[in-house]
């Protein structure tokens, strides 16, 4: 274990690479390989999270991922959320998407005390 990788982040990684390779589907496989080429401004640690969430989510679902709807795939992320014990907020919430509101936020956030009307929207305040 390099001193500079005292957690090994570079063999968990890789480790998840070679786990991917064994995805049966194979526009699963570019996609997130892609995911973990280009995303940027993330911790090791966050992207090995991410890519094994993706890939286990891959494992349970009927067609690959980038083919399913937004409903759907709450739905899929929900059931593999359930049977694996994820949090409340699992990283599929994590990868883009907007945060779904929790118990402990409101459904309707207030916005800022002077909104430009050119930069505000209710949609913005998610």
């Amino acid at each position: 274990m390099p001193v500079d990788d005292p957690q090994n982040f570079t063999a968990q990684l890789q480790s998840q690479r070679i786990k991917l390779k064994e995805l049966s589907c194979e526009e699963d496989v570019d996609a997130i390989e892609d995911y973990i080429k280009n995303r940027k401004n993330v911790t090791d640690s966050t992207l090995i999270n991410h890519a094994s969430c993706l890939r286990i989510l891959s494992e349970h679902a009927e067609k690959p991922l980038l083919d399913y709807s937004g409903v759907k795939l709450d739905r899929l992320i929900t059931e593999v959320s359930k049977e694996k014990n994820w949090s409340d907020e699992p990283c599929g919430y994590s990868l883009g998407r907007e945060r779904r509101p929790t118990t402990t936020q409101p459904l309707i956030r207030t916005p800022p005390l002077r909104p430009s009307p050119d930069r505000w929207s209710p949609a913005s305040a998610w």
